[in-house]
């Protein structure tokens, strides 16, 4: 079959059916396409659901990883403020403020998380009715110590761990403060751990925020602490202390759980002061250990402390031949019970014979310690009580504020026999008499160089002429100077070591003393040795210890009854 056209100048054409070409739709691919098309589609809706999901939880973990470490950061920084509270050492610690996330391939991460760490509102830290025995009684007397302090918190601004914790350090005490005002103790201090008070003031200027870390100087103000002996000033008027927090009583008690008195502490009752303080109490006749520090951080703190007090150290109730001298300490402190140095002190003898000098310049070292010597003069009586002030200055005048003035007390005893009973003479720890002592030692089972092994003091006195008896009437021990250590209370002598017999105190008048005698036997040479059990002393040991030294008096009394009161200086070896 032929089919013909018309072309477009008239002239038909013809063209055969069997070569025209047919017209058909190729779908080759189609398949591989629409599936890429799909898979696309499906990755795409993978990572949205990646990116919606996995994304927030795992950037969750990241910031709560992250609030741990901080917690451990500032735990870091609580033991630096008490590092710098107890030695006066300076410290710097880095706190992680912010975060970061992990780089995930075609996903999108939010800006790195930011913290702030700042130094709380201030509030004031009160001890009421603590008294201090000594000088140090002149400050601490009962009334109201008080200073200012606040505390440190942390608060996360994370992207999606919406329920991290503020975590607060106050009062020693580190803990986190969650929704609801809920509370979590991650760390609870020693602000009373048996009778040990430990206060430290926290002070200065910080508040700073960063997605990075931030450095927080540690200084110490006044420190290291000086630990100061504490008890109820007066029946029913317990030691308290009154602390800014804003945790409640229930969560002091789970802080303190181990002082509270029903576990075998001292602590007695926790309680509101006020909507922002809770007041601990504490049991009445025990001696506490109070130490109170104050430790700036970050800035605008003031580095230097006012002199509030001065206080024996050393050398108060020291005894001193005649002629001799000895050297007396004191210590000038600040409101914090803390050394102040540079500080200059005058001294002067108010009672008795005698002087007194700076030994450098009469400036206070870096423990707030100044050296003064006492040099005494020669005296007509068997002692003589003397009183050295020293005060806070540079006068002529004693302050009349008693805390500013020290008062050291200072037996001077006779050596050359001019105050005794008998005749002038003898070396410089004899009597002009007859009755003499010829030996003075620490006599025990053991050593006698520590406190702890018992020893007791043994005392020789031998009659020159036993063409005299003598009888002992009444004795006392009016001074005991211990070697590093307070002195006794009360003693025991008796003829035998290990006896025993009526307990007399150091101090007291004249006591019965039932006593072996010297008897008259036409011989010279006759001794006796009598033991001296002392207790009482400061340490939780008794028994003398080489180097001690006492001032034994003695009433005899010879064959005709004329009474001889004789004064011996006893050092013992």
């Amino acid at each position: 079959m032929t089919t013909q056209r018309t072309t477009t100048d008239g002239q038909q054409s013809s063209t055969s059916g069997a070569t025209r070409p047919r017209l058909r739709t190729d779908r080759r691919g189609v398949s591989e396409v629409v599936g890429a098309l799909l898979m696309f589609a499906l990755l795409v809706l993978l990572l949205v659901l990646v990116q919606v999901n996995a994304v927030p939880a795992a950037n969750q973990q990241v910031e709560f990883e992250h609030n741990q470490r901080v917690q451990g950061d500032l735990q870091e920084l609580q033991e630096a403020i008490l590092l710098a509270a107890s030695t006066g050492r300076e410290g710097v610690v880095s706190v992680e403020t912010g975060t970061g996330y992990p780089t995930r391939l075609f996903l999108f991460n939010p800006p790195r998380a930011s913290g702030t760490i700042e130094r709380t509102a201030t509030g004031t830290v009160e001890v009421r009715n603590a008294l201090a025995t000594g000088e140090t009684g002149d400050y601490v007397d009962g009334s109201a110590l008080s200073f200012e302090s606040g505390g440190l918190a942390y608060r996360p601004d994370y992207n999606e761990y919406g329920g991290a914790p503020t975590t607060i350090y106050e009062n020693g005490v580190l803990y986190g403060n969650f929704t609801g005002n809920r509370s979590v103790i991650q760390e609870r201090g020693a602000l009373v751990s048996g009778r040990d008070v430990s206060l430290v003031a926290l002070q200065g200027t910080l508040a700073t925020s960063s997605s990075n870390s931030v450095s927080v100087g540690v200084t110490p103000i006044s420190a290291p602490t000086r630990t100061v002996s504490v008890a109820n000033a007066a029946p029913g008027s317990p030691v308290t202390i009154t602390v800014p927090t804003r945790l409640g009583p229930d969560a002091w008690r789970v802080i303190l759980e181990e002082e509270l008195a029903a576990n075998g502490g001292h602590v007695t009752r926790i309680e509101r002061a006020s909507p922002s303080t809770v007041q601990i109490t504490l049991a009445e006749g025990v001696v506490y250990d109070l130490r109170i520090a104050a430790v700036g951080v970050g800035t605008g703190f003031d580095r230097s402390t006012d002199v509030q007090y001065i206080t024996t150290v050393a050398g108060d109730g020291s005894t001193v031949p005649e002629d001799g001298s000895s050297q007396i300490v004191a210590e000038v402190r600040d409101a914090y019970n803390n050394p102040v140095s540079n500080e200059t002190v005058s001294a002067e003898v108010v009672q008795g014979g005698g002087t007194v000098l700076a030994v450098d310049d009469g400036r206070t070292d870096d423990e707030g310690r100044v050296a003064l010597e006492y040099t005494a003069g020669g005296i007509d009586s068997p002692l003589e009580d003397v009183v050295v002030d020293v005060w806070i200055g540079d006068g002529a005048a004693t302050p009349t504020d008693p805390a500013r003035v020290a008062k050291f007390s200072v037996t001077v005893f006779d050596v050359d026999g001019t105050g005794q009973t008998g005749s002038p003479g003898g070396n410089p720890v004899n009597p002009g008499i007859n009755l003499q002592l010829t030996g003075a030692e620490a006599a025990g089972n053991g050593g006698c160089n520590a406190r702890s092994n018992g020893c007791d003091a043994a005392v020789t006195i031998t009659n020159r002429n036993a063409g005299t008896g003598w009888t002992v009437e009444k004795l006392r021990v009016s001074v005991y100077a211990a070697q590093g250590d307070g002195g006794p209370t009360s003693y025991v002598v008796s003829d035998t070591r290990g006896a025993s017999g009526t307990t007399l105190t150091v101090g007291s008048d004249f006591q019965q003393a039932a006593l072996d005698d010297f008897a008259r036997d036409g011989t010279s040479g006759d001794e006796q040795t009598y033991y001296f059990d002392f207790a009482g002393y400061s340490t939780t040991q008794d028994g003398v210890r080489t180097g001690d030294m006492f001032v034994l008096e003695v009433i005899f009394e010879a064959d005709d009854g004329s009474p001889a009161v004789v004064t011996y200086f006893v050092p013992l070896s």
